[in-house]
C-alpha cells in the first residue's frame, strides 16, 4: 500500500527549510509511525535541478546490453537511440587522464592478462588489473570489447566490437557532440564527424567513483578543468539555449543541464559542489549494504534515508539515485537483484525534501510500470525501449522518435 503521509510541517532551523514527517503505513518497516526530519531545496537549487529535463533516459554505459559497455559502439547507439544522457564511470590513469571504466579490476572485461601479466597485483587463480596502474597509452592498448562474445551476448555480439578501446572523458564529449574516434596506427585517436550522426546532442551523466581508488588525485578539479577546456563546464560557459528537444532531436547536451555528477560518496558529492559552485546538478546514489557505510546506507528505515537526504541537500544534491528491485516471472532472468530503495514512503520521503529521483537500472518494460510515477527518470541499458514506455505514457514531448535498436547498429556499421 502506498504510504499516506498524516502529517506535514515547515520548521525553520538554521535557516534552512525543514520538514517534518509522520508516516505510518503497511509497508512501514519501521513498525509504525515515524517522525523525521527533512530538509528541502532551495529556490536556487530548484532552478539548478530543473536545468536536467523531467522524465530523462539515462543510457547506462551507453548501453551494457547491445554493445560492450562504455565504448564507442555502446555510445553510439545510444546517441542514436535518443536517449538524453550517456552515463559514465570516471577513474583516472596512472597519468591522471579520466578515462570511463566501470571496474577497477579490468581483467574479465579487457585482454590486460595477455597483453600486460606484470600488472596482475592478485593471483593466478583470482587476476587483480586494476586501472590505476595503466597510463593511458597502455589502456589504449587493450581490447575491450572482445570479452563481449560471450553465451550472455551471443545475439547481440557483432564481429566488429572486437578491438574497441578504453574511452577517455575527452572521446566521450566528442561522441555527444556527433563525431566518432579515428585510430591512428601510432595508437592515437582523433575525431571526425560521423556520416552516421542524426542530429541527437545528448548530454553526460558522470560518476566519480569512491575516493579510495585514487586517493589525492583530485578528480573532481581534473573534471572541471577538463570540461572547461572541452566547453562543457556550465560553471563557467553558461548555455542560453534551454530547450531539451529541438527539431525532434536530442539537445540536452546544448543546455545547461549538459552534464549531471553522480555519486556514492559524499565525500566527492561535497567536493563537487564546492568545485563547481553549485552550478552543476549533482544526484547522491543510494545503495543498501551494511558493511559499507562510508558508501552505503545501512538499513532501510526512515532515519537512514533522513539521514542521507539531509546530507544530499546540505551538499548540493538536486536527485537521489535509489537501486530498484526489477521485475521478473518464473524463468526469467534477471539482471539485477538489488533492493527497492524507491517503492510506498521512500519515494514520498525524498519528493518531500524537492529532490527529484532518477533509480537505476531499468532493463524490462514491467520494472518501468512499477516504478515510473515514483520517478523523475530512469538509468537503463536498453534505452530504445524507455524511450518507448515513455512515449506511450505521453512523455518527453517533441523527443525523436527512435529506430529499431537493430537498425541503429547495423547502420552505425556494427
Amino acid at each position: 500500500m502506498k504510504t499516506k503521509i498524516k502529517s506535514l510541517m515547515y520548521i525553520l532551523v538554521c535557516l534552512n527549510s525543514l520538514m517534518l514527517i509522520t508516516a505510518c503505513s503497511d509497508d512501514d518497516n519501521n513498525g509504525g509511525g515515524t517522525e523525521v526530519e527533512i530538509k528541502t531545496l532551495s529556490e536556487d537549487m530548484i532552478k539548478v535541478r530543473n536545468y536536467a529535463p523531467k522524465d530523462a533516459i539515462v543510457g547506462h554505459r551507453g548501453t551494457a546490453f547491445w554493445a560492450p559497455e562504455s565504448t564507442e559502439a555502446a555510445y553510439r547507439w545510444a546517441r542514436e537511440a535518443g536517449v538524453d544522457y550517456l552515463e559514465a564511470d570516471l577513474q583516472l590513469s596512472k597519468d591522471g587522464i579520466i578515462v570511463i571504466v566501470h571496474d577497477d579490476n579490468i581483467h574479465a572485461k579487457t585482454n590486460a592478462m595477455q597483453k600486460f601479466p606484470e600488472k596482475n597485483v592478485g593471483t593466478a587463480t583470482n587476476p587483480k588489473f586494476l586501472v590505476k596502474d595503466f597510463t593511458l597509452a597502455e589502456l589504449r592498448q587493450l581490447d575491450a570489447g572482445s570479452w563481449f562474445n560471450n553465451e550472455d551476448h551471443k545475439n547481440e555480439w557483432r564481429p566488429s566490437y572486437a578491438g574497441l578501446k578504453i574511452l577517455t572523458l575527452k572521446d566521450l564529449v566528442k561522441i555527444a557532440e556527433g563525431n566518432r574516434l579515428v585510430y591512428g596506427i601510432d595508437g592515437t585517436i582523433s575525431y571526425t564527424s560521423d556520416d552516421q550522426w542524426h542530429g541527437n546532442v545528448p548530454g553526460i551523466y558522470a560518476e566519480t567513483k569512491e575516493p579510495r581508488l585514487n586517493p589525492g588525485q583530485d578528480i573532481e578539479k581534473k573534471l572541471y578543468d577538463e570540461l572547461d577546456v572541452l566547453g562543457w563546464n556550465v560553471a563557467t560557459k553558461p548555455s542560453s539555449d534551454n530547450e531539451f528537444y529541438k527539431n525532434s532531436k536530442i539537445n540536452v547536451g546544448n543546455t545547461n543541464g549538459k552534464v549531471v555528477f553522480q555519486t556514492f560518496s559524499r565525500e566527492s558529492l561535497t567536493t563537487l559542489n564546492k568545485q563547481f559552485a553549485s552550478k552543476v546538478p549533482l544526484c547522491l546514489l543510494l545503495w543498501l549494504d551494511p558493511n559499507d557505510p562510508d558508501y552505503s546506507m545501512v538499513a532501510d528505515t526512515k532515519e537512514e534515508f533522513a539521514k542521507w537526504i539531509n546530507y544530499g541537500v546540505d551538499n548540493g544534491a538536486q536527485f537521489m539515485g535509489p537501486s530498484i528491485a526489477e521485475e521478473i516471472t518464473e524463468g526469467e532472468g534477471s539482471s539485477s537483484t538489488y533492493a527497492d530503495l524507491v517503492s510506498g514512503w521512500r519515494s514520498e520521503l525524498i519528493h518531500s525534501s524537492g529532490m527529484y529521483i532518477h533509480p537505476y537500472t531499468f532493463d524490462k518494460e514491467k520494472t518501468m510500470e512499477k516504478y515510473y510515477q515514483l520517478c523523475e527518470g530512469m538509468f537503463t541499458n536498453i534505452g530504445i525501449e524507455s524511450v518507448n514506455f515513455y512515449r506511450s505514457k505521453g512523455k518527453r514531448l517533441g523527443a525523436p522518435i527512435p529506430e529499431n535498436a537493430k537498425d541503429i547498429l547495423v547502420r552505425l556499421g556494427y
